[in-house]
């Protein structure tokens, strides 16, 4: 599909390649937060196609956008990552370290490369070689047939880009820790990951807009086996001083012809919709038969839509880690072909000569129903905890606002108050986002 030049340089094939300068550069870094396997897999496809996505087969689609999903295609990078350590390292990292993936980026398109669909495609000739040896053996047995189709895919993949839009792009992909992911927010995780990408690419201006205060999510250590702390990537880009000089110097290289762009997104159709009798014309195989594209089609599809058998992948990996949808509070467990989401009840330490027995959360701090009691064993607070973050200990089942159930002791054993389930009155105070930790230090240091 493409030529060469006589100064040696690969030229598109302007008989039915098409190429436009448009330039669009992002103010400003984005960033999503992954907590499984499987919507980490989704943002990396999302990032790196348009349009539609990717198309399973000719006749089936399937929009990343609204997240459908075939059960008999894998993932975008399947082919190149999916028998590699790094695929399972990255299913463990979730699985097991439970762990959560940030990833901010900033992209400059300059360039789109269009292919008409209509238009007679010429091809390079080890492609033509390939599609001969799949006529070659289109009367073999499925055996023969399963071992050629799989030498194609391998050689020239299962998919085109029938639109591409090329330019620059940085990527910062940084990993944490459950114990991290526990004590931050997501806007938190993004602030600290795009200032911490900030500096490795010596972008000051950035790091002073945003404030990571979390000195943890700062550090470039990460205790982990399966996953590094920080990976950075750059696609055809150069360093700047800020991202605001990093699109103007792109702009300026682009107007003056001096830049060299990289593919950054695809729309990707099947490689099936180049089997076309006009694009196979006056062409025998290797026997000197006339070649029937048509033949071809009737066997490669129906092994192609089964990719995952023919390659003996697991397309449908599910369970904890994977797709689940745990919050981070929640420990999540496996049950033969399903999984739950739980809180685990355990006796803790919370300082101060107070214990606690009862639910607690993935991060170990009080999250479900438990008992928080003094150190003489007499019970300071029974009821329901939702979120302690913070050593907030006080933080019962709460309804519009206000204590909805659980009882609160005074430390010589005495019923201070008690509630059951009701949203009615109480002595109890009403508690809102902007008063709650004043009333919570006015009100409880009376107990005591």
């Amino acid at each position: 599909m493409v030529k060469v030049n006589p100064a040696g340089h690969m030229k598109l094939d302007d008989r039915f390649v098409t190429a436009n300068t448009q330039i669009k550069c992002d103010a400003s870094w984005t960033s999503e937060v992954f907590d499984n396997f499987e919507s980490y897999v989704n943002g990396k496809m999302k990032t790196s196609t348009m349009g539609f996505g990717i198309e399973v087969l000719p006749e089936l689609s399937m929009n990343l956008m609204n997240g459908l999903v075939s059960n008999k295609f894998p993932p975008l990078f399947s082919r190149s990552w999916s028998q590699s350590n790094d695929v399972e390292k990255m299913k463990d990292f979730f699985k097991k370290d439970r762990g959560s993936i940030t990833v901010s980026q900033a992209t400059c398109i300059t360039h789109k490369v269009d292919i008409a669909d209509k238009s007679i495609k010429h091809f390079v000739d080890p492609f033509i070689d390939s599609v001969k040896s799949l006529h070659g053996v289109t009367s073999k047995s499925d055996k023969v047939k399963k071992v050629e189709l799989k030498r194609f895919i391998n050689e020239f993949g299962t998919h085109y880009g029938s639109t591409s839009e090329m330019g620059t792009k940085l990527l910062i992909e940084r990993r944490y820790s459950l114990k991290e992911r526990s004590h931050a927010n997501e806007n938190e995780l993004k602030v600290c990951n795009t200032l911490a990408g900030a500096e490795v690419f010596g972008f000051r201006v950035e790091k002073d807009k945003g404030n990571c205060s979390n000195d943890e999510l700062k550090s470039n250590t990460l205790n982990s086996k399966f996953a590094e702390r920080m990976v950075v990537s750059t696609y055809g880009s150069f360093i700047s001083n800020d991202l605001i000089s990093w699109s103007k110097q792109v702009i300026s290289l682009v107007q003056g012809n001096s830049f060299s762009p990289r593919v950054i997104k695809r729309e990707l159709r099947s490689i099936l919709h180049l089997f076309e009798d006009q694009n196979f014309t006056n062409l025998t195989d290797k026997n000197g038969n006339c070649m029937n594209i048509s033949n071809v089609l009737k066997w490669v599809h129906p092994m192609m839509q089964d990719y995952c058998g023919l390659f003996e992948l697991n397309c449908n990996s599910t369970g904890c880690g994977i797709n689940d949808n745990c919050t981070v509070e929640e420990w999540c467990v496996e049950d033969v072909n399903d999984y739950y989401c739980v809180t685990k009840n355990i006796s803790i330490s919370l300082g101060d000569g107070l214990g606690y027995i009862g639910e607690v959360g993935s991060n170990l701090q009080p999250h479900g129903k438990g008992k928080e009691y003094y150190s003489n064993g007499n019970i300071k607070f029974d009821g329901h905890y939702i979120n302690v973050l913070e050593n907030i200990l006080y933080n019962g089942k709460f309804h519009d606002g206000k204590f909805l159930r659980g009882t609160i002791y005074k430390d010589n054993g005495e019923v201070l108050t008690q509630l059951n389930g009701s949203t009615g009155g109480s002595n109890y105070p009403s508690f809102t986002d902007n008063n709650f930790s004043k009333i919570r230090l006015e009100y409880f240091k009376n107990i005591c």
